[in-house]
């Protein structure tokens, strides 16, 4: 044997000291299992000599090796590992030794010593302590410290574990009980810790990426309840250790037992061994675990460790959604000040919320979403694929501290909805803070809860909900209850401020403070039930109060959402010289757009319809329906483009139907596998009492011309086919379903303020014709779709905001107010020196911002301004230069027959009603001009 090998074989374990003067100096883990504190014995006597030799256990391993092996194993789903356990056999009777200190007290004392390891962590077969006896746990430098485990920690003895402590060496010492009943300290395993572990030598070892957000910077601080029950796993599977991520959950028994949610791949090691009970039984669960501050320099707190679990109900990865229910042991101390988390399970789309987990095993962060969630079906490398559509996936979004994404060691972590309920836990993605918009695939809580009811243990209902009270949803609680929460939040917008009043709780106890929160960030605290947010800004406020208590600990939040308009400025304002030696300003109208889409942002899917006798693919229509309630906020606005994704190899024809009137233009240019937007060559006027179809028509379907969303459908609204173009079916029938069809198209249409007219007509008979139950399904495959991803808004038809009138201002001083139709006006007082002019937009008690500064000047030979036909030969449309000068136009045929006026025509003029001819235009200026001009329709 080589002297080489000698020196591996006997290790010599680093022995880290700290002076007296200089403890700051050392970074400590702080944590802490059930125990009642105290000091060793031997502490009290710092001149003891002590004699106990090391026992050094074997390290039969190269870790570096080790550590190569994991990245491979951890990038085909397999859990963080953090350790290797390595086999062992200690107990008072045959390791360490018995002392008797100064003052009689006696204390047995084992060393024990893993070369280089980061930190150790104990196993035991049996671990009981008896009344009156206490065990501690040290290591080398005493800079940490563990216990005193008593008769309460384990009482009915058995398997057990003990918390990781730091360093590569560590000291067993139990002072003997007055009765001298010997002790069960057995210890099966000493857990070798080497990788992805947050402990230091003097310097902090950071392990998450650079992009992640520590859980108490700003963005954590509405989620401070949900943490509390959010915690750290380190799974003992085999001879390994690993990391995962999990929460603890409430019941509707509100009994307080300790249920766990992770994910099931997470009970998973290599080569899919499966943790046995008696592997769960030594499971650690560490909650608190995070740093004090935001920044990855602060302290970290204290955590508090529970030890031991059993399964209770699972749900496979391959096949299903990859959820896991646990038992912890013990109940969970009240000190301990956890929050029993709420769930969701109805299944529905999270609209924005968080995850918080341990990425790379670190302390714990934060990662916030502020876009839906889509449905996904997850597939692993090694081929390994879940239930369809039993994933969401998340796309976490840049907040002010960074950019949380998941990574190793996130797996199981809890998806927050925006009611602060979990909704998922995580399985696994590929978003990195290079590729911030990569996957993050949640195994959904709504197909852990009961879609899988083969027996109790895959299905989590029967245990969350106990008394069958058949609820879908649960808010959190702590260990004292529900808290006292605010009661009836009034919100108030005046000088561009926004005063929120409350009332106090009624029950007991009173709050000692509130919480304010505007989205999710907290922007003041108080202790009178009124705030006054002085510069909310435009947009969506969502704002929340909570009741604060002792530990800082909050009540549930009371919520009230508000929209602050940015009201649009007019545009295109102009001053020029009339007729009549006046100034005219003019301005054109006001307008707003709106994307309206039923379904998800993405294109993830293909169809194609029926096939003829022949085997050819027929000829159909696919698009989207909005019925009269959902576009009543539309009515005689203006439907101006179709947003979709063509197919390589097809012709797509633009199909609009409303009533009896059908609207077609061909679409071309157009380029493949991206999100194309096709303006119509003349607006659709919308009808608000009727509903509108938007779709596309494929007369000679080529591979699979029809692009989908990942579901679920929006049955009659966003996943309508036609052969005709009246007979309209659904793509997924919830009588019959198909999971595969359960989609909806990917088609969308953009809607303007501008006002037209609606054409008068009779809705008997004209409307198009329903699906009825049973509908045909489709051919279909599932592709993976490059390009554009986030390019539709999936969103119900919003008002747009209403204009009451406009202000024209001339140096600065209103001059006027003239009506929402009115869109010119005549100064009538003489200039004699420049000016500058402006106009601002009225909606109701609010003004939108002034426009631009215009300027004239009555000295200067300006143009004055005139109003010509922009060509003599037009088609469909009519274009006028100079339309906001014209109070009336009328159209007559050669015949004198009047065929056309309107009043307060705008810029284009709809022909389309007239036949080809020759016409002559008259037009009636405001300056009480008439000027005819003459035009022809081809």
């Amino acid at each position: 044997m080589s002297q080489q090998t000698i020196i591996h074989t006997l290790p010599r374990c680093r022995i880290l000291r700290c002076l007296a003067g200089l403890m700051l100096l050392c970074t400590v883990e702080l944590s802490a299992q059930i125990s009642e504190g105290g000091t060793p014995p031997s502490f009290r006597w710092a001149t003891l000599r002590r004699s106990t030799v090391p026992e050094q256990v074997p390290v039969t391993f190269d870790a570096n090796e080790l550590r190569r092996r994991n990245v491979q194993a951890e990038r085909i789903g397999q859990p963080l590992v953090t350790g290797s356990v390595i086999d062992v056999h200690y107990h008072p009777a045959n390791a360490g030794e018995w002392l008797t200190l100064p003052d009689g007290q006696r204390v047995w004392q084992l060393t024990l010593c893993a070369s280089n390891a980061l930190a150790l962590m104990l196993y035991y077969t049996d671990f009981y302590i008896p009344e009156g006896g206490k065990l501690y746990i040290y290591n080398a430098d005493k800079s940490q410290l563990l216990g005193a485990y008593t008769h309460r920690t384990n009482p009915r003895g058995g398997r057990f574990a003990t918390e990781f402590v730091t360093g590569d060496q560590l000291t067993l010492e139990y002072a003997a009980a007055p009765s001298g009943q010997a002790p069960r300290i057995s210890i099966e395993g000493v857990g070798y810790g080497y990788d992805n572990l947050t402990v230091h030598n003097g310097s902090v070892q950071l392990r998450a990426s650079a992009c992640e957000v520590d859980m108490n910077c700003e963005e954590g601080d509405a989620w401070q309840n949900q943490k509390k029950g959010v915690c750290r796993m380190v799974q003992r599977i085999g001879s390994t250790q690993y990391l995962c991520s999990a929460s603890l959950l409430n019941n509707t028994a509100q009994d307080l037992k300790p249920y766990i949610l992770t994910a099931y791949h997470c009970s998973l090691g290599s080569n899919n061994l499966q943790a046995t009970p008696e592997d769960m039984e030594q499971w650690t669960f560490y909650f608190h675990y995070e740093r004090e501050g935001c920044d990855s320099h602060t302290a970290p707190a204290e955590s508090k460790t529970m030890i031991g679990c059993k399964k209770k109900a699972a749900s496979l990865v391959n096949g299903r959604s990859d959820g896991l229910l646990l038992l912890i042991n013990e109940n969970i101390p009240a000190h301990y000040n956890v929050y029993y988390n709420g769930w969701d399970s109805r299944g529905e789309p999270a609209e924005s919320g968080v995850s918080i987990h341990f990425p790379q095993g670190d302390y714990a962060k934060i990662s916030t979403y502020f876009d839906p969630v889509t449905h996904y079906t997850f597939e692993s490398f090694d081929g390994m694929k879940g239930d369809p559509n039993a994933h969401w996936n998340v796309i976490f979004g840049p907040t002010a501290n960074g950019h949380g994404i998941t990574e190793r060691g996130s797996s199981g972590s809890p998806l927050f909805n925006e009611n602060k309920l979990i909704v998922g836990t995580l399985t696994g993605g590929s978003s990195t803070c290079t590729k911030p918009d990569g996957l993050n695939l949640y195994g959904k809580f709504s197909c852990h809860w009961n879609k899988y009811r083969i027996a109790d243990s895959t299905r989590m209902d029967v245990w969350l909900d106990p008394v069958h009270t058949g609820a879908q949803t649960l808010t959190g609680r702590f260990h004292a209850g529900t808290l006292p929460m605010p009661r009836y939040l009034t919100l108030t917008y005046a000088s561009k401020k926004i005063r929120l009043t409350w009332m106090e709780p009624l029950s007991q106890p009173k709050p000692l403070a509130y919480n304010i929160y505007n989205n999710n960030l907290r922007i003041g605290q108080t202790t009178q039930p009124v705030f006054e947010d002085e510069t909310p800004g435009f947009g969506e406020h969502k704002y929340s109060i909570s009741a604060v208590y002792d530990n800082n600990n909050e009540s549930e939040f009371l919520t009230h959402t508000t929209f602050i308009q940015e009201y649009a400025t007019p545009t295109g304002v102009s001053a020029i010289h009339t007729t009549l030696g006046k100034v005219a300003v003019s301005w054109q109208p006001v307008v707003y757009e709106q994307t309206i889409y039923w379904g998800g942002k993405n294109a993830v899917s293909q169809v194609v319809m029926d096939d003829d006798a022949e085997g050819n693919p027929l000829p159909f229509y696919f698009g989207q329906m909005w019925m009269a309630d959902d576009i009543k906020p539309f009515h005689k606005k203006t439907l101006t483009s179709v947003k979709f994704m063509p197919a390589r190899n097809n012709s797509y024809e633009i199909f609009i139907a409303q009533g009896p009137r059908v609207y077609r233009q061909q679409a071309s240019n157009l380029i493949h596998r991206e999100t194309n937007i096709i303006p119509l060559s003349t607006p659709f006027v919308i009808d608000g009492n009727s509903s509108l179809i938007v779709a596309l028509y494929v007369s000679a379907p080529s591979g699979y011309p029809a692009y989908c969303d990942a579901g679920p459908a929006i049955r009659g609204k966003g996943n309508l086919y036609s052969y005709d173009g009246l007979n309209w079916k659904t793509l997924y029938n919830p009588i019959e379903p198909d999971e595969d069809f359960n989609l909806n198209f990917f088609i969308a249409a953009v809607i303007s303020s501008t006002e037209g007219n609606v054409p008068t007509y009779t809705y008997a008979d004209s409307e198009a014709v329903l699906p009825s139950p049973g509908a045909a399904h489709p051919s279909k495959t599932q592709t993976s779709v490059a390009g554009e991803r986030v390019a539709l808004y999936s969103m119900t038809p919003l008002a747009f905001p209403e204009i009451t009138g406009y202000n024209v201002y001339r140096n600065d001083k209103k001059i006027t107010t003239v009506s929402p139709s009115v869109r010119r006006y005549v100064d009538p007082d003489d200039l004699k020196q420049k000016a500058f002019y402006q106009v601002s937009a009225l909606y109701g008690n609010n003004e939108s911002d002034l426009s631009a500064k215009v300027e004239i000047d009555p000295q200067a030979n300006d143009a004055v301004e005139t109003v010509t036909l922009k060509s003599n030969v037009f088609t469909n449309r009519l274009e006028i230069g100079g339309a906001e000068n014209v109070s009336c136009l009328e159209a007559y045929a050669v015949s004198g027959k009047r065929c056309l006026q309107i009043n307060n025509p705008g810029r284009i003029i709809d022909m389309q009603a007239l036949p080809a001819g020759i016409y002559f235009i008259r037009i009636y200026t405001r300056d009480k001009a008439c000027i005819t001009l003459k035009a022809v329709k081809k």
